[in-house]
């Protein structure tokens, strides 16, 4: 975890922002219990707080990535540089709702409108991100959920002819026609209408959030004789593959919006996606 309580004035502080001090004593904010700050001088790895090894069952003991940790971290800054003055509270890894979720980012705006931003970089089963769902929508919580952007897994390299390179040839970057989901991004897929939205932690795409559209991939029809007899077979659905069709880059905090969905079954999947507040992309916003 990113934050931990300081025990000698009670101060909620960031593991990246304090210096390591063999005096100073922390506490999680959850259980109470002292936690270990890390704050490695390799800028590689980014300060953090852990537990004592088997000493907690801690909720707050998740296993975290470093590209988790990060992603939030670089979120979190990019909205308090920029909106942090027109919200009413901007907090990374605030326990909320009874203690029964913990978003990566909490928001409350003037208006009244409470955001959770929960950062996804390791795979989630989907009762949990159910679970976490469904506590946000009873709880009047827009959820925004976040994917790491990998640039190679949302755009394929494509050859074309160009009789001014030496071997007649070019490779430029197209939308790929195939991309596999996870399990649980084919939940935020169906969530979110067809849409994914990421986080590029490199800032080679993109500054600010990434807003992908896909639609159902489709494979080749196929006609062939078999015993004499043309035989036809349409194309079939693809249940984890989906095709690129838009990439919005650059898109700015104040320019994703609130939105209330109603439960619907998922095509192809034994399960529902529930009531939900999203806090997300509309093309109209633009």
């Amino acid at each position: 975890m990113l934050t931990a309580i300081r025990k000698s004035d009670k101060n909620k502080v960031f593991g990246s922002q304090i210096d390591k001090d063999i005096e100073a004593e922390y506490y999680c904010e959850y259980c109470g219990k002292i936690v270990i700050h890390h704050n490695p001088e390799s800028a590689v790895r980014i300060g953090h707080f852990k537990h004592k090894s088997n000493e907690s069952l801690c909720p707050n003991i998740t296993g975290e990535t470093e590209i988790h940790y990060k992603t939030k971290y670089d979120i979190f800054n990019y909205i308090k540089k920029g909106w942090s003055v027109n919200l009413k509270i901007l907090e990374l890894e605030k326990w909320i709702c009874n203690n029964s979720v913990r978003p990566d980012i909490y928001i409350e705006t003037p208006k009244g409108n409470r955001i959770a931003i929960e950062v996804q970089a390791t795979i989630l089963t989907v009762s949990e991100i159910k679970r976490r769902t469904e506590i946000y929508f009873n709880n009047d919580i827009y959820v925004l959920w976040i994917l790491p952007f990998e640039h190679g897994r949302i755009y394929e390299k494509v050859p074309i002819q160009n009789d001014y390179s030496k071997n007649g040839y070019e490779f430029v970057w197209e939308y790929r026609e195939k991309v596999k989901l996870k399990e649980m991004e084919i939940f935020l897929y169906w969530a979110y209408l067809k849409k994914l939205l990421f986080w590029d932690i490199e800032h080679q795409d993109s500054d600010s959030f990434i807003c992908v559209s896909f639609s159902e991939y489709k494979g080749n029809s196929a006609e062939f004789i078999k015993d004499g007899i043309d035989k036809y077979y349409s194309a079939k659905t693809a249940k984890t593959i989906k095709s690129t069709i838009l990439v919005k880059k650059n898109i700015k905090f104040n320019q994703l919006s609130i939105r209330k969905i109603k439960e619907f079954n998922a095509p192809f999947r034994n399960y529902n996606i529930p009531n939900r507040r999203l806090f997300t992309f509309e093309e109209n916003n633009k």
